[in-house]
């Protein structure tokens, strides 16, 4: 059998990491989770795409291993194929879940359900009396921030998937998978259309 093993580190602090031991550990917790660790990582946070607000990845990946039916798990190893179907349900009932959410399914209700637990009793003559208690960052993302988000996570976990190949974006562009270029740089597009609906 062969083994895989990467180099890290120079001087007194270099160190051989077994990966193939890895992969066995992983496979032993839940068959198939070593496939779905790149897009995982990639929807959680990595160095291409934005972490969510204090959510870390050990109860995100508690998340999938708990998860029976095994569609958390479809979502992040279908995230790696360039024709692959990323179910935006599923990640939507995904965040829901990380979010402490787990009635609700889609992220705009888990969003509002967040929000009221976190400004209280609202008082209909002044409504806005409490708005001081809301910190808006440890909100769920809206469900158009999250496509844009699950497009930019696919689009990495392609490239990663192919990091082998002559060309391991596989012919897609960035541009197509929530960033715009700006002077000649990649930044994130966030949601589509308006910040705020034109009532308000």
């Amino acid at each position: 059998m062969t083994q895989v093993v990467m180099d890290c580190g120079i001087g007194n602090s270099r160190r051989y990491i077994n990966v193939t031991n890895i992969v066995d550990v992983l496979e032993g917790r839940k068959t198939g989770l070593s496939k779905a660790l790149s897009g995982y990582h990639a929807f959680t946070g990595c160095d291409f795409t934005s972490a969510f607000y204090r959510k870390g990845k050990v109860k995100a990946l508690d998340l999938i291993e708990k998860d029976d039916t095994g569609r958390f798990l479809n979502l992040f190893t279908n995230m790696g194929q360039v024709d692959g179907a990323v179910d935006f349900e599923v990640a939507s009932e995904f965040v829901c879940r990380m979010y402490g959410q787990s009635k609700e399914q889609d992220v705009d209700k888990a969003r509002y359900t967040k929000l009221m637990q976190m400004s209280g009793k609202i008082d209909k003559e002044n409504p806005l009396a409490n708005i001081k208690k809301v910190d808006c960052a440890l909100l769920p993302p809206s469900r158009q921030t999250l496509k844009k988000k699950m497009m930019r996570a696919h689009y990495v976990t392609v490239l990663w998937s192919h990091a082998n190949t002559a060309s391991p974006d596989q012919g897609l562009s960035p541009t197509d998978y929530g960033w715009c270029c700006k002077e000649g740089l990649l930044q994130p597009t966030w949601f589509d259309g308006p910040s705020v609906l034109d009532s308000l």
